[in-house]
């Protein structure tokens, strides 16, 4: 929640509430109501927005349903692409094909880092890579995706997710943010943190 006091305009700051919001899907169905539900949570409005993406980039654009709907939070120039909320949904349905606790503890991992990404190349700045990534967001990403799935092995021990596991994640999930363009980082980053954990589960046990 403290992120939200470094946050500055309307659109930017309903971004990172939204995110913050977002953090119950994981962190209470998840645990309360176990794997399968929490696959649902995301499933499903995965699918209802792709069928919404579809009828906007077929007509109507920002003036259709899902147009209006992402205007409050949408960055400059998702009018062109796939909205942000779609590609976080659909990278988080992917990570919830993964088993036990590991597409929840990705997400809640990405629904942390990334924020705190954003904000640090915003205040510190520096030079930019091409796809508008900045070291320091880099930097504030690893550390706290890497907090992030720590604490997340803590809370739920039996989630199947170790420590080990979510460090590589975290590394991984930073390398992918950084090398993503903006539009897609939300799926990209989600679905490398879960195959991170699996290809780890696979071959260190």
């Amino acid at each position: 929640a403290a992120a939200l006091f470094m946050v500055r305009g309307s659109r930017p700051l309903a971004r990172k509430a939204l995110r913050l919001a977002g953090l119950v899907i994981p962190l209470a169905v998840f645990p309360l109501w176990g794997a399968g539900a929490y696959r649902i949570c995301n499933l499903a409005p995965a699918a209802v927005l792709a069928l919404l993406e579809a009828a906007r980039l077929s007509g109507s654009g920002e003036d259709s349903l899902l147009g209006r709907m992402v205007s409050p939070i949408a960055k400059e120039g998702e009018g062109k692409g796939f909205s942000g909320l779609s590609t976080y949904f659909w990278g988080a349905a992917l990570a919830s094909l993964a088993p036990g606790g590991i597409g929840p503890a990705v997400t809640v991992m990405a629904n942390l880092g990334d924020p705190w990404a954003s904000m640090a190349g915003s205040a510190w700045g520096g030079k930019r890579s091409p796809h508008g990534k900045t070291w320091a967001g880099s930097a504030a990403c690893l550390v706290v995706t890497s907090w992030a799935g720590l604490s997340f092995v803590m809370l739920f021990p039996g989630s199947g997710v170790t420590f080990f596991r979510a460090v590589l994640a975290s590394m991984v999930m930073t390398a992918v943010e950084r090398y993503s363009p903006g539009e897609y980082d939300n799926l990209s980053v989600q679905a490398a943190g879960a195959a991170a954990m699996i290809l780890a589960a696979g071959v260190f046990g």
